[in-house]
């Protein structure tokens, strides 16, 4: 599998090839970009699932994502809120999941989040999300889920606590601690299955 991006916005295109002839045997396009990769089998039956991570970029959305597939079913495209295509000639996509991650405090200023890193090992998926438009740059706020996709843990990097204590001192925040903006955090994650 493989992911194509348009070097400064959407689209992206996520297409399976044959590994012997490079013919594209399905494809999935995106609104924004999904960078990163990772095959996990969630439901423990022998076939992964396939989790794509990035940032939905259309302004409805305008956040970090991760969106799941069967390995069987990657096709398609993105859709709206309303669940309309993105893609004209592109029918609905195969995604059996969306996850989309909040914007803290931190990066409502910046034109979105991003997915920055996934990675799955021992039951657990990690989700590592850049709080702006540079996934090396930016601050980060780090989620891990259980493999039935349940938030278990949300961490701030240091420079996320320090752009949150600069706001708190300069008034333009309330003072709170580092677990209350966590559990906030974790409440927000929104996991979206399409109908």
């Amino acid at each position: 599998m493989v992911t194509s991006i348009h070097q400064w916005s959407f689209a992206d295109q996520a297409a399976v090839l044959d590994g012997k002839t490079g013919k594209v045997l399905s494809e999935y396009w995106h609104r924004g970009h999904l960078l990163h990769m990772v095959s996990v089998d969630l439901d423990r039956n022998g076939h992964p699932a396939i989790l794509l991570g990035g940032v939905n970029d259309a302004p409805e959305y305008a956040q970090a994502t991760v969106v799941i597939f069967d390995e069987s079913k990657i096709e398609g495209g993105s859709r709206d809120p309303g669940g309309h295509p993105y893609f004209q000639g592109v029918g609905s996509g195969g995604e059996r999941q969306a996850i989309y991650f909040p914007r803290t405090a931190i990066s409502r200023d910046k034109e979105f989040n991003r997915v920055s890193n996934i990675k799955a090992a021992a039951g657990r998926i990690t989700v590592i999300v850049s709080e702006g438009t540079h996934e090396e740059a930016d601050p980060t706020v780090i989620y891990e889920f259980n493999d039935m996709l349940q938030v278990v843990n949300v961490m701030l990097s240091d420079q996320v606590l320090e752009a949150y204590s600069a706001l708190q001192r300069s008034g333009k925040l309330a003072t709170e601690s580092a677990n209350v903006i966590c559990e906030r955090l974790k409440r927000q994650v929104r996991i979206v299955t399409p109908s």
